[in-house]
């Protein structure tokens, strides 16, 4: 029996409003989520960009699917308030040709993600696809979570769970504020309650 890989795929919300230089930024934050989702799950996540506006990430590790789309929401909030994307998730054996760009992948687990992403509603940031049940409940409440973030707590989101997961004190001295400061922004970004789930898939 292969193992599973869960597919995320994802295109930039507004796309057409943004000029080719913002577009481009939203990809670099994309492309920081990337690298922190594959030093959390120990392998390259694979982040390929499609049609202009469309990217997948493939996760070895599927139960860090929640955590990749929180990294991924605060990366592109931490970068410009007006980058948003939407997400779908599907579940499959790994049937992963190759290296590299994920444009000639075409697995189970790649088209149950594609497949939710075409039939999201317009008003949905989200999609679990064929990923279980507990994720659709996660990944609603996580939206709306992150929907509410200024770009400094995103960006503290983003530290305190990419790969180097660091602590207040250590978030404070990059930042260049206080400690206290830090445990205010982090309140108010809901980083307690993330977390909480973030400990129900990853346990």
């Amino acid at each position: 029996m292969s193992a599973e890989i869960l597919v995320i795929t994802g295109d930039i919300v507004k796309s057409q409003q943004l000029a080719e230089g913002r577009l481009g930024a939203a990809f670099d934050a994309l492309a920081r989520a990337d690298a922190a989702v594959g030093a959390a799950q120990g392998s390259d996540a694979r982040l390929s960009r499609f049609r202009g506006d469309g990217w997948q990430m493939v996760l070895s590790q599927p139960t860090l699917g929640f955590r990749a789309t929180v990294l991924i929401r605060a990366a592109l909030r931490a970068a410009d308030r007006d980058f948003a994307t939407r997400i779908a998730l599907g579940i499959g054996p790994d049937t992963l040709k190759g290296a590299g760009d994920l444009g000639g992948e075409n697995g189970p687990a790649f088209v149950a993600s594609g497949q939710a992403l075409d039939g999201l509603p317009a008003r949905r940031r989200s999609a679990r696809g064929n990923a279980p049940a507990a994720l659709a409940v996660a990944l609603h409440l996580g939206d709306a979570i992150a929907d509410g973030w200024t770009e400094t707590q995103a960006a503290l989101v983003f530290e305190a769970l990419g790969s180097g997961r660091k602590t207040q004190a250590e978030l404070a001295r990059g930042q260049g504020i206080t400690q206290q400061t830090v445990q205010q922004h982090l309140e108010a970004a809901r980083f307690d309650q993330i977390s909480a789930a973030l400990s129900c898939f990853e346990r």
